[in-house]
């Protein structure tokens, strides 16, 4: 198995095809397409998937969640991304 690359700043990422997403007003349900993982999202992790669209880096979700916290928010949505990743519900798109 080939070893992963650090994410960083400059990382760029989607959302795996194939889950399926529920809308639960303030979380999201994200259900594997085989029915073996069910991965429930919180508010705040919420606003991170929903900018993983394979258009913008992690550096500038982090810049706009941080600008909706007040305070950094990078390391916080580079572990999330690195957990999602290690999950395979997201893939890499950086250019």
């Amino acid at each position: 198995m080939s070893e992963k690359s650090p994410l960083d700043a400059n990382s760029v990422f989607r959302r795996r095809q194939g889950l399926t997403i529920q809308d639960l007003s303030d979380e999201i349900l994200v259900r594997e397409e085989d029915g073996t993982g069910v991965h429930v999202l919180n508010r705040t992790a919420r606003g991170i998937w929903q900018r993983l669209d394979g258009r913008i880096s992690l550096g500038q979700i982090a810049e706009q969640m941080g600008q909706e916290y007040d305070r950094d928010v990078l390391e916080d949505v580079l572990a999330f991304a690195s957990a999602l990743r290690e999950q395979g519900l997201i893939e890499d798109a950086t250019p």
